[in-house]
């Protein structure tokens, strides 16, 4: 009797001791890039839909860090757009100054953020795609705080 639960034991540790991950799926298949506040304009719609297209026919890291790269230059794009429309509209007021202090503030926020998603990333080479899809959702979520705050939004 003492035997089987000593085997039992021992499968039971080496269940427990081995790397499973129940329901795991490989981590291109996944969208890490939609924030919490999200509400798609017609142009940044058609930005989630093309990332989305890529990132279901990427059969790699790189390629889904491919996406995620064309998908963040995309957002930068509007982020850019947005922030140069704020810029115009609150020349001359104090608005002007807070934005600029505000867009510092988060420029230094996500370059801090970065560095220490790819210290994650450098130490778990599993963490790649979760890293280059960070640098997509920082961008993309500021990009459409700018575009809720500018006349650009319908």
């Amino acid at each position: 009797m003492k035997t089987y639960g000593l085997i039992g034991l021992l499968l039971l540790t080496g269940m427990a001791l081995s790397p499973v991950r129940l329901g795991a799926q490989p981590d291109h298949l996944f969208d890490y890039s939609k924030t919490p506040t999200e509400t798609p304009t017609p142009g940044t719609a058609s930005l989630d839909q093309a990332q989305t297209a890529c990132l279901q026919s990427a059969r790699s890291v790189t390629q889904t860090c491919d996406c995620l790269e064309a998908s963040r230059a995309a957002w930068q794009a509007e982020l850019d757009k947005a922030l140069a429309g704020l810029r115009t509209a609150l020349t001359g007021t104090a608005g002007a100054a807070a934005l600029e202090r505000a867009q510092t503030d988060w420029t230094r926020y996500r370059d801090s953020q970065l560095a220490y998603v790819d210290s994650v990333a450098a130490a778990n080479p599993g963490a790649a795609a979760k890293a280059c899809a960070v640098r997509t959702a920082l961008v993309a979520a500021r990009a459409r705080e700018l575009e809720a705050l500018s006349d650009r939004r319908p």
